[in-house]
């Protein structure tokens, strides 16, 4: 009896550890690298400034005028990592990169002025 409970209890061992293993495994699957193909704005959902850009953009309806993907970083560490992964491909170092953020064609721009007038040329205004 003692016998079958051992093997029971490795057998369930066995499979909590490969469940944990293969969530893991999963987990790092489901990480998304940074598309640089991609126009990409990025902002904190509390920002002064990323606000500006957000009524300039609702104003003046950039998004169908110009097609871009919109990510929150101060809430989303995914999102985050993706911004970073943006200014290193700029090679701008962590103390120039702030939002409002924006990749494109391989170019980086920070700050509302400079957004701001990107989202004009790109959507004619």
């Amino acid at each position: 009896m003692e016998k079958k409970q051992g093997i029971a209890f490795l057998v369930g061992m066995m499979v909590v550890i490969g469940g944990l293993i293969w969530w893991g495994l999963a987990e790092e699957g489901m990480k998304e690298t940074f598309d640089q193909s991609v126009t990409t704005y990025f902002y904190g959902e509390e920002c002064p400034h990323c606000r500006d850009v957000r009524k300039f953009l609702d104003e003046n309806k950039v998004e169908e005028k110009f097609s871009f993907v919109k990510r929150e970083v101060w809430h989303d560490s995914a999102n985050a990592s993706l911004m970073r992964e943006a200014a290193s491909a700029c090679a701008l170092q962590s103390d120039e990169v702030a939002v409002p953020f924006v990749f494109s064609e391989g170019k980086c721009l920070v700050g509302t002025p400079k957004v701001i007038e990107f989202f004009k040329q790109k959507a004619g205004i």
